[in-house]
């Protein structure tokens, strides 16, 4: 039992330490776009999102991005997010936590209102050729009453 609890702890260790390195680096930088769907309970509506990454560090990364949601059932919603990720790299995938700030505006029936909130959540990137990179995301927006998980599909370019 004791030897099942060394090789057990070894490997949790291997693979804690090969999953921290990274093969981003300070300074790389990434443009790109996705296709997203935010669920709220009452609503459920698709958009569009535009971002920019720079790496702070290798395994720091600042995000901004603005997203727009199209209009259903009279509700048009749009965002602005400032992240930060925490980049795992494991061959030719990353995973990444973020933590970040929303800016929600929502327009419906001719009144809109914009709530400062929070981003939580985890995504991951795959990389394909030629420096372009498909990304999967989701995260939770904590503001006020349009509190909802957002998730993503997008494509983004490195430079």
């Amino acid at each position: 039992m004791k030897n099942l609890f060394k090789t057990v702890l070894a490997v949790m260790v291997t693979v804690f330490f090969a999953c921290s390195a990274q093969a981003q680096s300070k300074g790389d930088q990434a443009v790109g776009v996705s296709l997203s769907y935010g669920l709220h309970s009452n609503f459920k509506n698709l958009g569009l999102m535009a971002k920019y990454q720079y790496n702070v560090a290798d395994a720091i990364r600042v995000e901004p991005s603005a997203s727009y949601f199209f209009k259903k059932d009279g509700l048009s919603m749009w965002d602005l997010n400032a992240n930060v990720h925490y980049l795992m790299q494991v061959d030719s995938f990353t995973f990444y936590p973020l933590a970040g700030l929303t800016l929600l505006g929502a327009s419906e029936e001719g009144q809109s209102d914009s709530t400062l909130g929070l981003n939580l959540g985890a995504g991951g990137e795959f990389n394909l050729q030629n420096g372009l990179v498909l990304t999967v995301e989701a995260k939770y927006q904590i503001v006020d009453a349009w509190d909802r998980p957002v998730i993503s599909v997008g494509l983004l370019k490195r430079f």
